[in-house]
């Protein structure tokens, strides 16, 4: 008799947990529609030079020069993405010439474009040389990953498919 309640009991709690798995499952995918959103801001590490020359025509259009493109020291490129940590901003020192309000709506600009930049640092320098131009160093943030963009977060395999969005 014990037996059976015991079973009884054990079944009842099984139907309980089974009724939270379509929940579950929709919550999942949820996640995972917004990791692909989020994902497809993000440059893949292969493309960064393409961004840059993409970056350099919209600066044209502008009326900007893009004088000096600085990478990143080797140590920078040589990181790896993980699981854990699988975007990175990528450092670039870039020198503008140009006026400066074209450079400040190019810079404005930036706030539409696609995938994730962020300028931490803005320096502008007037040279009696170039005037009405100016001379503007940027250090511009790129957000990158070199980890293959249908991967699940955690290192598990799913069962719910992974759609990622353009890049």
């Amino acid at each position: 008799q014990f037996f059976v309640e015991t079973l009884r009991k054990q079944i009842k709690e099984m139907k309980e947990m089974v009724k939270g798995i379509g929940a579950l499952r929709r919550q999942i995918t949820q996640l995972e529609e917004q990791n692909a959103e989020l994902m497809s801001h993000v440059v893949p590490r292969a493309q960064l030079l393409t961004l840059l020359r993409e970056l350099a025509k919209i600066a044209e259009r502008y009326n900007i020069s893009f004088l000096e493109i600085r990478p990143p020291g080797l140590d920078t490129m040589l990181q790896s993405e993980t699981a854990d940590k699988p975007i990175r901003a990528v450092p670039f020192q870039i020198v503008l010439q140009g006026r400066y309000l074209d450079i400040g709506a190019y810079i404005e600009h930036l706030n539409q474009f696609p995938y994730f930049v962020k300028i931490p640092e803005f320096e502008v320098t007037g040279k009696d040389e170039i005037r009405p131009a100016v001379e503007a160093r940027l250090l511009l943030n790129i957000y990158a990953s070199s980890l293959p963009f249908t991967q699940p977060i955690e290192n598990e395999p799913r069962s719910v498919s992974n759609t990622r969005g353009k890049l």
